[in-house]
């Protein structure tokens, strides 16, 4: 009987220290747990690219050569270029280069330069100069197919232009007007080159 007891003790002393190795699978190992499968993050979202305004387009082009470069002149040419950078002439409208250019006085920051005064005569007066690029722009306007309303010639030869294709402007007298008779509205591009050329450029403006 006391046999029978021991062999009952050592089977159920087995039985706790074995049997539950099933719950740790083979090996005895713990079992990896499943982590979820990872989530992409959705890409973020590109909104379209702004519309860029398109630059003007050069529809005519002139220059002239600066044959006298003294500084007085070139700074009275260079202050018109910018007036005119900064024209616009809508559709159907007329332009006056005096009205837009205004009065060539010291009070505007205007030089005294040479001017021609009669067919062999010079004279020195605020704004010299100007009459260039008045020639310069007339020649580029009618190449843009413009109609010309108001034009004049100088008395003598000017030199950086052949006679008859100049416009001579002077303030209260001789103005140069043209009208815009494009369907779009137009602006300019004026500027001295390095190679000391006047260039006015008419552009057709785009909307942006």
């Amino acid at each position: 009987m006391k046999k029978l007891l021991i062999l009952f003790l050592i089977i159920l002393s087995g039985f706790f220290m074995f049997g539950c190795r099933g719950a740790k699978g083979k090996e005895g190992l713990p079992q990896p747990s499943h982590s979820p499968a990872p989530t992409h993050s959705p890409a973020p979202s590109q909104s379209p690219k702004p519309t860029q305004s398109h630059e003007p387009e050069i529809i005519s082009e002139f220059s002239t050569d600066i044959l006298d470069k003294h500084e007085n002149r070139l700074h009275n040419i260079e202050i018109a270029c910018k007036v005119l950078e900064a024209t616009t002439v809508k559709p159907g409208e007329e332009f006056s280069f005096n009205q837009t250019i205004g009065q060539r006085t010291a009070e505007r920051g205007y030089l005294k330069a040479a001017i021609l005064l009669d067919e062999d005569e010079k004279g020195y007066e605020y704004g010299g100069g100007i009459c260039q690029v008045s020639t310069t722009m007339y020649n580029s306007v009618k190449r843009a197919g413009m109609e010309i309303l108001e034009r004049h010639n100088h008395q003598g030869e000017v030199g950086y232009i052949k006679i008859g294709e100049d416009a001579a402007v002077n303030w209260g007298s001789e103005d140069f007007r043209f009208k815009n008779t494009k369907d779009f509205e137009i602006t300019f591009k004026a500027f001295i080159s390095e190679d000391m050329k006047l260039h006015i450029n008419v552009l057709k403006m785009h909307n942006s």
